[in-house]
């Protein structure tokens, strides 16, 4: 689980934050967004990404595992609309939902957009770079 922020490494150490422009702050306020490169350290980006992978990763299971529990409850065999969330929870990967899915002819595809908001509060992330550098 998250390690108390106090015993975290220093994120931004060796690494002066950058003043932003009076135009990037502008163009901010106009747009609703703007593009600060190199604002981040490099590092600190990899640390961000080894710990958001894996996490969008199950998240992606999850929502797999909800798509074969909603198609089998519409299935027209019963045994399969009775059954849809107990087999839906034991699928162990993404490939097993895929195969699921295509053996009852309903392999349609891929998922839908997947978006993650307030990844830093999921009680079910392991990502203290992320809560770091959002608190």
């Amino acid at each position: 689980h998250v390690k108390d922020s106090d015993s975290l490494p220093d994120l931004m150490s060796n690494h002066e934050a950058p003043s932003i422009s009076l135009q990037k702050q502008l163009e901010y306020s106009r747009n609703g967004h703007t593009v600060l490169r190199s604002f981040i350290p490099q590092q600190t980006i990899e640390q961000l990404k080894s710990e958001i992978v894996p996490y969008a990763n199950s998240q992606a299971l999850v929502a797999w595992k909800q798509k074969v529990e909603v198609q089998l409850a519409d299935s027209p065999d019963e045994y399969y609309r009775q059954n849809s969330q107990s087999i839906a929870n034991s699928l162990e990967d993404v490939e097993s939902c895929q195969d699921m899915l295509e053996s009852v002819g309903m392999g349609d595809g891929d998922l839908p957009f997947l978006q993650f908001f307030n990844t830093w509060r999921a009680k079910d992330s392991n990502t203290p770079t992320v809560r770091k550098l959002c608190l």
